[in-house]
C-alpha cells in the first residue's frame, strides 16, 4: 500500500509541473507581436486627422476633414475609419484605402447633436456619446454597421448618473463603458457601465478626479486617464479588473516631472503597449503593456508626432491602406511631367509641391489636379517653376470625384 500511495504523489507531481509548463508555453503565446506593416496610427488633434507609420513613427499624411473639430476615431468591420466631428454634430467616414471621407455624414449620424466618443461593438454596431458640456444629460446613440439609427443606448436619458460622458469603449463582451467627466459639479466621475436598466458606476472608479480616455488592454483590464489640466491635477493612467471593476493602481504617473504630462486619450497597440495622447507637447507617448516586461515603463515619444498633434484627443490603429505612387520626368528647365500610378478610378487628386522638406505639409502649394478615367494612370505637367524651384518636391491626396 505504501510504494501505491508513493507511486501516485510521484504521478501528482508530475501533472502538476506538466500543467505548470504548459500554462507557461500558453502564456508566452499570449506575449503580443511587433507592429504590423500595413498599419497606421490615425490621431484626432487640431481640426484633422493625422496619420504615422505604425512601426517607425514617420509622419505620413494629414486629412482635413471639414473646418470643425473631430475628436474620437474608431475602426468599422469594413476596415474603414469612423471620426466623430463634434461641431459638424455628425460622424464622418474615412477610406484608408483612398484616403478620402464620405461625403456627408455616416448612415444616420446626422441626428446626433453634439458626438464625442466612439466605440465600436464587436457585431459593428456604433456607440457614439453626445457631450453637450452641461446643456443637457448626455445621451448614447446606437447604430447598427451600416449607420442606421437603432435606439438611445441604454433606453434611460433620464438617468442622472449620465451628465458630462466622454470617452466610450467596449470589451468583447460588446458590453458598453463611458467616462464620465467632472464638467457640471454635480456629477459623479468616474466609469460608468450600461446596463438593462441605466448607468452604474463600474467597480472602484468613483475614485477618479476627472476621467478622459478609456480602453480594455490585452489583458482585459481597463485603463483609464485620470487628469484635471483645469485645477493641475494630473494624475495618470489607472488600471482596473475588467470584470469587477477593482483597482490595481495606478499603471502610468502623470505629472511635470514624469513621462507623461497631460494625457487625453489611450490605445493599446497591436504590439500590447499603451499609446497616450499628451496635450501638453501634441505628442503620443508610448510605454511598456501589461504583458510586456516591465509593465508600465515609459519608451519614448512615439516617433514624429511631437509637436504635430495640437490638442489631441482619439487615436486608434487601423489599416494602412493604398498610397498613390508619383514619377516625376524633367521635360525641359521649366516643365515637370508628374504621373500618378495605383490611383481610383473617377476620382479627382490635387497635386501639391513644396521646394523644400522642411515646410509643413499643409503649407505645399497645389500645383495641378489629376482625374483618372478609365485607367489607373494620370498625367500632370507643371509648367509654372521657375529653374530655380527646379527641385520641387511632390505629393498627391485624394480630393473628390468629378
Amino acid at each position: 500500500m505504501g510504494e501505491i500511495m508513493r507511486l501516485t504523489g510521484i504521478l501528482f507531481v508530475c501533472l502538476l509541473v506538466g500543467l505548470f509548463a504548459l500554462s507557461e508555453t500558453n502564456a508566452a503565446a499570449d506575449v503580443p507581436r511587433t507592429l504590423q506593416d500595413n498599419l497606421a496610427l490615425y490621431v484626432c488633434a487640431g481640426g484633422k486627422l493625422v496619420k504615422f507609420d505604425a512601426a517607425t513613427g514617420a509622419k505620413l499624411d494629414v486629412f482635413f476633414p471639414g473646418p470643425e473639430l473631430p475628436a474620437d476615431v474608431d475602426v468599422a468591420q469594413d476596415g474603414a475609419l469612423l471620426i466623430s466631428e463634434e461641431e459638424d454634430r455628425l460622424v464622418l467616414r474615412f477610406d484608408p484605402a483612398t484616403g478620402q471621407f464620405d461625403e456627408g455624414p455616416f448612415g444616420e449620424t446626422d441626428r446626433l447633436g453634439a458626438p464625442r466618443g466612439i466605440a465600436v461593438k464587436p457585431n459593428g454596431h456604433l456607440f457614439v456619446a453626445e457631450l453637450f458640456l452641461c446643456a443637457a444629460p448626455s445621451e448614447v446613440l446606437e447604430f447598427d454597421e451600416n449607420g442606421v439609427y437603432v435606439q438611445h443606448h441604454p433606453d434611460d436619458d433620464q438617468n442622472p448618473l449620465a451628465i458630462t460622458l466622454e470617452d466610450l469603449a467596449c470589451n468583447d463582451s460588446g458590453d458598453l463603458f463611458a467616462t464620465q467627466a467632472f464638467l457640471c459639479l454635480d456629477e459623479t466621475p468616474g466609469v460608468l457601465r450600461s446596463t438593462a436598466t441605466g448607468w452604474e458606476l463600474f467597480g472602484d472608479t468613483g475614485d477618479l478626479v476627472t476621467p478622459w480616455g478609456l480602453a480594455f488592454g490585452p489583458d482585459g483590464d481597463l485603463y483609464v486617464v485620470d487628469d484635471d489640466s483645469e485645477y493641475f491635477v494630473h494624475v495618470g493612467v489607472f488600471r482596473y479588473d475588467g470584470t469587477t471593476g477593482a483597482e490595481k493602481g495606478l499603471f502610468v504617473e502623470a505629472g511635470p516631472d514624469t513621462d507623461l504630462i497631460e494625457p487625453r486619450y489611450l490605445t493599446f497597440g497591436p504590439d500590447g503597449n499603451l499609446y497616450v495622447t499628451d496635450a501638453q507637447d501634441g505628442s503620443v507617448r508610448v510605454f511598456n503593456g501589461p504583458l510586456t516586461p516591465n509593465p508600465g515603463a515609459f519608451q519614448g515619444v512615439f516617433g514624429e508626432t511631437a509637436g504635430e498633434v495640437e490638442g489631441p484627443l482619439g487615436l486608434v490603429f487601423g489599416p494602412a491602406g493604398s498610397v498613390p505612387e508619383l514619377s516625376i520626368e524633367k521635360v525641359d528647365e521649366t516643365v515637370f511631367r508628374v504621373t500618378l500610378e495605383k490611383g481610383v478610378d473617377g476620382k479627382t487628386y490635387e497635386v501639391r509641391c513644396s521646394p523644400t522638406l522642411t515646410e509643413p505639409f499643409e503649407s505645399w502649394a497645389i500645383c495641378g489636379t489629376i482625374t483618372l478615367e478609365g485607367s489607373t494612370t494620370g498625367t500632370f505637367e507643371d509648367n509654372t517653376v521657375s529653374p530655380e524651384d527646379s527641385q520641387k518636391f511632390y505629393t498627391v491626396t485624394e480630393q473628390s470625384a468629378p
